[in-house]
Parts: C-alpha cells; structure tokens; sequence
C-alpha cells in the first residue's frame, strides 16, 4: 500500500491518499475515472505484482485486512461466553466450504441434491400419488356424481374439468414444493445459506452487479416478491434497479410444477437438468449486470456488501415448520383464488364460441380461447411453441401467476391429447417434441413474473415507465434465449432454418453492447450533429 500512495501522492489531497491506496488496489471505478490514466496505469502495476505475490485479488485481500481488524479490535474490548470448541469446528468447515476452488462446486453439489430429493425421489412420490391417483378418483367419482344427479353436462365438464382439473394440476405438486421449501429453510436455519451469499459475492462483483444482490437471487428460489423487495438493501439506485430487474431470472417455487412435469416428460426427471435451468437464471442475472450497465442510469457502483457468518448449529424444528407452514399455505391460498378464478375463465374461453355456443368436453378448436391463441402463436413460431396455440396461451395467463401455466395447460390439453387424462408426462410427451417443450419452459422461467411479483418491482422502481421498461427487458431476454435455444436444437437434429439468422442477431447485440465501451455512442453524435 505504501507503494501505491507514493504513486498517487501527488494528484490526491492530504489525508486522503491512504483511502485512495485501498480503493486502487479494489480497483473502484469511480476512483480509476476520477485520477490521471498514468497515475493509475502506474498504480495498478504495482497492484498487480502484489495480488501474484500473495495469490488472491485485491478485493478479497482488502475484505480480509478489515475483518482482521475488526477481529482485533473486537477482541481487545468484547469478551463472549460461547462454545469455543463450536466455533472452532465452524472455522475448520468453511475452511473446506469457503475454499476458493471449492466453494462453487460444493454449492452445486448441494443444489443438486436438493432438487434430486424434490424431482426425483421424495417429492416427486408424493405428487405422483395425488397427480396420478387422489386427483383423477375426486375428478372420476364427482363426475359419476353429477352425472347420476342429473347435472348439465357443460357444468359437469367445469367442475370437473375446469375446477377440479385446473386447480389440481396446481396443488397436485404442493408435495414437492414442500420438500422445497423444507429443505431450504433446513439450509438456511443452519447457516450454509448465508456462505452461499458469501460465495456469490465475489462472482457477482465481478459483473458488476452489487454485492448485497445476492440475498435478493437466494430469496428468489422460493418467491420473487420478497426478492424485490429485499433489493432495499442496496444503496446505490442504479445498481438497485439492475437487481430489481435481474433477480427474477431465478425460477421460483410457482415455476417448479410446470418444470417438473417438462422435465419428467422428456429428460427422466433428471435433477441435473433442473439445476441446470436454475444456475441459467443466475447466469443471466450476471449477464444483466454486463449488460444493463451500458445504458445511462444503470451504471451504478458496486456497493460493499457485509454480513455475519453465524455459528453452524442444528436446525431448530420450530422455526423450520413455521418457515414450511407459511409459505406452502400462501402456495394454497393463490391455488384456492387466483388460480381457481384463471382456471374457470380458461374453461369458459375455451368450451365456447364467440356465439356462445358449448362446444362438447373434447373440443377447444373454434373456441374463443383457440382464436385468441391463434392470433398470438405467430410471435412464437422462431421458439418452437407456434404452432401450439395452447402454449402460447398459457404463456400469456401464466403473467397472473405462474402456477397457471399447470393448470391453463391442463384444462386445454386434456381435450387436446386424451378426454380421460389429467396434463402428465406422458400426455405432454404426445403433444410436443422435447426441443419445444424446453423452449417454452425456458421462456417461461425467464420471461415476465406473477402480477404480484410485478406490483412489487413497481414499488421498488416508483414509475410505471421503468416497470414497463423491466418488463419489456425481461420478456425480450426470455425470447431472445428461448429462440436461442431451439433454433440450435433444430441444427442439432439436422433441420436448421432461417431462424439461425435470429440467432445470431440475438447473440451479436448483447455481446456488441457488453463488449464496446461506448455501445451507443454512433447514435448521441449523429444525433448531436443533426441538431447543430
């Protein structure tokens, strides 16, 4: 550090150059535009030299000389009566869980499992249980009910089919998301959830993406509107708004019953592949960083992000069953309103024509829902999903909640591929190719979140121009990678098409905009010549 302040001694006010130092070897952005481009080339060099001495980066190196501080200074003035030999142990496991190299593989690792426990084996048995047998025995014996009670045959078909189908195909995965959120909350109540924010950070800085946006991303796994709203953390407005438009990329609890079905439809529930999905959210919200910072009002500064490490400790059952309790009722709760209302209004679009006339419990083509469907499914022909109007439906109804997407395909699709099926795997898998069927789950888990999720986004960015703005990005991105991904899985399978073309357009914008230091520049001084 002494060296750097010789360095910079001239160009800094007394007093200031020892910050000055500790900022240079951060690497602050705001200092490095602030001082002379040879006082910071000069600085740097010497920077450099020291990170390959001591084998770390600055930022880490500076973050470790402050805790050691605040460990001395700690210890000179505060004496705690703790289990020493407890503390010690939680030293000795972020050794290993806190290891540069290792820290990230052991976090997918653990991931991984959690979501081989929930797709694949305990879960999954409980949703397949209700799915496959409590689900169709109400749908069977209601049915045989009403039929023997003389009830119309349309209102028979709403309550079974539009009712009991619809919000079933919802609630039939509320084991699963359970075993989601049991294990989440068992993570978080002994401390491993607080190192993953730890290990995140310094990934996220790096994308210039503030520190303190990684709580928000872990939050986002169970509901995307406490994420949002956990985005108040972070002092800088710009770097907040990025979050704030980012961190719904995570694939929330809402989006698993439609992944689930997907995913053991064509990929043999492979946890692998869930987690893939899930780490693509977190992908794109490092790429949002690098991306959405090149347009004026988002380049923020990345704000310090501090927390405490607690003590690893055993879950306490309490707090896990509260934390379980709550957020699988509010799960019920949207399933019982919002998405009972959806389904019902699905039902009616989809078993009558624009004269009102009922059209059977087999058929939705010439309904009113198949000509809204049709009139959109053109957008969606580069996905995949096009030529389904069903999907493209769905896509639209799943903006209420994401849970609508299960039950709007359910209540079409049960026409649409077998009159005694509820949506399953296998229904699915006779409906669609498994490259279509990831292309819609990929736009879907990127693509604009739950009107709840976007109430709070609205809170958080006070104008409804930037939400539209944070809606229109996200939609786009989901598109964008949507396309991506099933133009290249057409080449794959030998049938390439013109929508390569897409492919390349969507891939060479971001990469020009993240990648050029003045991406809009061309256009500023045409326009600032046009005016002169």
């Amino acid at each position: 550090m002494e060296k750097v302040e010789v360095i910079i001694s001239d160009g800094v006010r007394d007093g200031l150059s020892r910050w000055v130092a500790i900022k240079l070897i951060e690497r602050d952005e705001m200092v490095l535009r602030d001082l002379d481009r040879d006082v910071v080339d000069g600085a740097l060099s010497v920077v450099t030299e020291f990170e390959s001495a001591q084998r770390d980066d600055g930022v880490q190196l500076v973050a470790s000389a402050r805790y050691a501080a605040g460990d001395v200074i700690r210890g000179s003035c505060l004496t705690k009566a703790e289990d020493q030999s407890r503390t010690a142990l939680s030293d000795r496991v972020d050794r290993i869980l806190l290891n540069r190299v290792l820290a990230i593989p052991i976090f997918v690792a653990v991931m991984y499992l959690v979501y081989y426990i929930c797709i694949q084996t305990v879960g999954t048995m409980g949703s397949d249980f209700i799915n496959d047998g409590f689900v169709e025995w109400v749908k069977h014996n209601v049915g045989v009910a009403l039929l023997n009670a003389g009830v119309e045959t349309w209102l028979n078909d709403l309550i079974t089919t539009g009712i009991i189908g619809g919000v079933g195909a919802v609630l039939g995965f509320l084991p699963l998301i359970i075993v989601l959120f049991l294990l989440l909350a068992i993570l978080e109540e002994i401390g491993y959830m607080a190192r993953v924010a730890y290990v995140l950070d310094r990934i996220f800085t790096r994308f210039g993406l503030s520190g303190k946006a990684v709580i928000p991303a872990v939050i986002g796994v169970g509901c995307g509107v406490p994420a949002i709203m956990g985005t108040r953390t972070i002092e800088d407005e710009s770097s907040r708004n990025v979050s704030v438009m980012a961190t719904t990329f995570m694939p929330c609890s809402a989006k698993l019953p439609i992944l689930t079905v997907i995913v053991a439809a064509f990929f043999h529930s492979s946890a692998a592949v869930t987690l893939g999905l899930y780490l693509l959210g977190i992908v794109m919200i490092l790429v949002s960083g690098l991306f959405l910072k090149k347009f004026t009002g988002f380049m923020g500064k990345p704000s310090p992000f501090v927390m405490e490490l607690p003590v690893y400790h055993l879950p306490t059952v309490t707090n896990v069953v509260t934390s379980v309790t709550e957020k699988s009722w509010a799960f019920v709760r949207k399933a019982g309103t919002l998405i009972l209302l959806s389904a019902v209004i699905i039902w009616v679009l989809s078993s009558y024509n624009w004269a009102l006339e009922y059209l059977g419990d087999t058929a939705t083509s010439g309904s009113m829902l198949a000509d809204l469907g049709n009139a959109i499914t053109w957008m969606f022909l580069p996905n995949g999903f096009g030529e389904h109007w069903q999907m493209s439906v769905a896509s639209i109804t799943g903006l209420m909640a994401k849970e609508n997407l299960l039950s709007t395909v359910a209540v079409l699709l049960e026409a649409a591929v077998d009159a005694d099926d509820i949506i399953t795997s296998a229904a699915l898998a006779k409906f669609c190719t498994s490259g279509v069927a990831m292309s819609f789950l990929i736009f879907n888990l990127l693509c604009a979140p739950c009107f709840a999720a976007i109430g709070a986004m609205h809170r958080e960015l006070r104008t409804w121009r930037r939400t539209l703005v944070a809606v229109l990005y996200q939609c786009c991105t989901a598109y964008a990678v949507s396309t991506i991904y099933y133009q290249l899985w057409l080449v794959w399978n030998g049938q390439p098409g013109l929508g390569i073309v897409l492919v390349a357009v969507f891939v060479a914008i971001p990469v020009y905009v993240i990648v050029s230091r003045r991406p809009f520049g061309f256009i500023r001084d045409r326009l600032s010549r046009s005016v002169q």
